[in-house]
């Protein structure tokens, strides 16, 4: 699987770590996973970063943003390659709108909550 968000799937894009690293759609739902897949919107992220407590599937009321955070990455590579408008018309949703997030900052609030401490890569 190839990604135009990073070069390496086999690192996790949040907490660095290479083991159990697991492809993530940054689109999700099931068209939206389907579009995610053909436009490479993908990420990797270990298991924790994915499916735990502070992960992007975990706690759907986190004040972390991670999943709002990838959205916007995987928005702003589709347009860099692609453009706005064919952005909108296959996702139909404009996540930049809401104000654009600190995807460092986000990530940083994630490995606090998770570990108490920031983890550097």
């Amino acid at each position: 699987m190839k990604s135009i968000i990073t070069k390496d799937l086999k690192t996790c894009a949040v907490c660095g770590t290479t083991q159990g690293v697991e492809v993530h759609h940054c689109i999700h739902g099931t068209s939206g996973r389907k579009l995610a897949t053909q436009y490479h919107l993908v990420i990797g992220l270990c298991s924790e970063c994915h499916r735990g407590t502070y992960g992007v599937h975990g706690n759907k009321e986190d004040i972390t943003h991670l999943d709002l955070a990838l959205k916007q990455k995987a928005q702003k590579a589709f347009e860099k390659k692609f453009n706005h408008e064919r952005w909108m018309e296959l996702f139909m949703k404009d996540y930049l709108a809401v104000g654009v997030l600190d995807f460092e900052e986000v990530k940083n609030k994630v490995l606090l909550m998770r570990c108490g401490h920031e983890i550097s890569q």
